[in-house]
């Protein structure tokens, strides 16, 4: 079983208690290990990554989930290279898996058809 490190810890603290909740429960059954790097943001962080092209979303006119709570991000442990697509993909996997468990209606990144950000997953 896998546990939520220093900074996991700080990065969850804002979310949504649903987000919160799939990543114990992935965690707990111990098939993937991972970080959350990012959860609550401001807009201007948000502006930030829109501007270096690592986000669609603005902060402003078009607001991020993250904004709200209800999403975070995360990298695979351990963590080799953002190239290792695959690895997000297990952790995304398991995190949908997790969510249609308990029925809640999620997104992950690496699902998305025209802008792929295999480190990010949402609730609706």
């Amino acid at each position: 079983m896998a546990l939520l490190g220093e900074r996991s810890l700080k990065s969850i603290k804002d979310i949504d208690p649903r987000l919160t909740l799939i990543i114990g429960y992935v965690l707990s059954e111990g098939k993937v290990d991972f970080t959350v790097t990012e959860g609550l943001r401001s807009a201007e962080r948000q502006k930030k990554l829109f501007d270096e092209g690592k986000s669609q979303r603005d902060g402003y006119i078009k607001k991020s989930y993250h904004q709200s709570g209800r999403a975070f991000d995360f990298i695979p442990y351990p963590f080799h290279s953002w190239n290792d697509i695959e690895a997000f993909k297990k952790v995304g996997e398991e995190l949908k898996k997790a969510a249609s468990k308990f029925g809640f209606e999620c997104q992950y990144g690496g699902d998305w058809k025209s802008f792929k950000d295999y480190p990010h997953f949402q609730i609706k």
